[in-house]
């Protein structure tokens, strides 16, 4: 279930077990999610078969980033699922131009997802379902609604990557959910026991003692963030340019195999005793707001007081952040990760030419000890949204504790073009 060529001391591993930290992971409300998930295979499948009648058999999910992720990792790779866990407009107006009267919107917002991120996915639900009304359809019989209380269509209770609100949307979009539960019911004994060759006290303790983690899956950055505790910095598919990060896949320091449920619980177990063992709570935010700076080329730029005065160029901002403080940089991409996945690539390139470690994250984050730059772009003026996505980076901004600079792309194209170019001449 785990192979590592990393050790952490034996006092270590004792001092979770004698602190039975495995066993009250166990007894956690995540971890029932996994015991009452058996149930749900039924109602799924019947729910599935009854909209496939209807002729509805595209997913598109309106979710927080964790719920997301972990149901893009259930339903595997050409799944018909489209996943909305931000109000980036263009995102969601080419939704929209999709196959509306053959999709189903589905609606999984779990308890404790932040005020901002309800209030941004609310307005995406209002849009999608305006969306249906325009083409003629009964919005209400082309939504499920995950969520507590009686008006759902679905109940969920507690957020887990085994609740409701990833498995539904997971089994709409032909997930096996049946084998995916058995395979997460299998998994789950070796995951209790307070022994220090439990995998998930070996892989926590390794991740809470690691300043940065390196991982391929988007959903083991999500648990990382929504399990609680001091947030780790993670680093999608790094290189030679990630510093002293734990590198977890096949060719790491750590290699997860088996199926993606099992992996999938015992990271959820793991980043549970990670939690465990760093510092409780989040950093506090810093109360520096965003001002408009100057405009470089097709880059409008903003920044706190930390930007020193005559600053005129992105190049020479980016340079100022990275002096700034912090332990590294970290890349907020506000965009569409399909139609604008290639400032993805802004990582690798802000390292090499730095030297520091840079993490990326679409959307929102809050990664420890992070000078962040967040990218941001227009709307193309096809959805109504671009108000509720500032919003999201407003409050992203506002809630990081070291210094933000927003490089904003009117253009989008014009814009990561110009980004791109000043970071190349660092």
């Amino acid at each position: 279930m785990l192979t590592t060529s990393v050790h952490q001391p034996a006092e270590l591993l004792d001092r979770l077990v004698d602190g039975a930290v495995a066993s009250r992971v166990a007894d956690g409300p995540r971890a029932a999610c996994v015991r009452a998930a058996r149930p749900l295979v039924g109602e799924i499948t019947a729910l599935r078969e009854s909209l496939h009648v209807a002729g509805l058999a595209k997913v598109l999910l309106v979710a927080a980033p964790e719920v997301g992720a972990v149901a893009e990792a259930f339903a595997g790779d050409g799944a018909r699922l489209l996943v909305l866990d931000t109000a980036d407009p263009v995102r969601v107006a080419d939704a929209l131009d999709g196959d509306l009267d053959a999709t189903v919107l589905v609606v999984a917002v779990p308890p404790g997802t932040a005020p901002v991120e309800v209030r941004a996915l609310d307005r995406v639900v209002e849009e999608i379902r305006a969306g249906f009304r325009a083409e003629g359809l009964d919005a209400d019989a082309h939504t499920v609604v995950v969520a507590p209380g009686r008006d759902a269509t679905v109940t969920g209770g507690a957020a887990g990557a085994f609740s409701p609100y990833a498995l539904v949307p997971a089994g709409l979009a032909g997930a096996d959910v049946a084998a995916l539960v058995t395979d997460a019911v299998a998994a789950r004994d070796t995951l209790l026991a307070d022994d220090p060759a439990n995998p998930a006290i070996v892989l926590g303790a390794l991740l809470a003692e690691h300043d940065v983690v390196e991982v391929g899956d988007r959903w083991a950055a999500a648990l990382l963030d929504a399990v609680g505790g001091e947030p780790v910095p993670v680093v999608h598919d790094g290189g030679p340019d990630t510093h002293q990060a734990l590198r977890i896949g096949p060719d790491g320091d750590v290699d997860v195999p088996g199926p993606v449920a099992a992996r999938i619980l015992l990271w959820e177990h793991a980043a549970a005793v990670a939690a465990h063992l760093r510092e409780p709570g989040r950093p506090a935010p810093s109360g520096d707001h965003l001002r408009p700076a100057f405009t470089d080329d097709d880059v409008e730029v903003s920044a706190g007081p930390w930007l020193p005065p005559g600053t005129t160029t992105v190049g020479d901002a980016l340079l100022a952040l990275m002096d700034a403080g912090g332990t590294h940089v970290a890349l907020h991409a506000h965009l569409d990760r399909e139609s604008d996945a290639s400032i993805a690539l802004l990582r690798g390139v802000l390292a090499r030419r730095t030297g520091r470690t840079v993490t990326f994250d679409w959307g929102p984050a809050l990664r420890p000890g992070a000078a962040v730059c967040q990218i941001t772009g227009a709307g193309d003026g096809r959805s109504g949204l671009d108000d509720a996505q500032v919003g999201q980076a407003d409050a992203d901004a506002a809630a990081q504790p070291g210094p933000v600079l927003r490089l904003h792309l009117p253009d989008r194209l014009l814009g990561l073009v110009a980004v791109v170019r000043a970071v190349q001449h660092l």
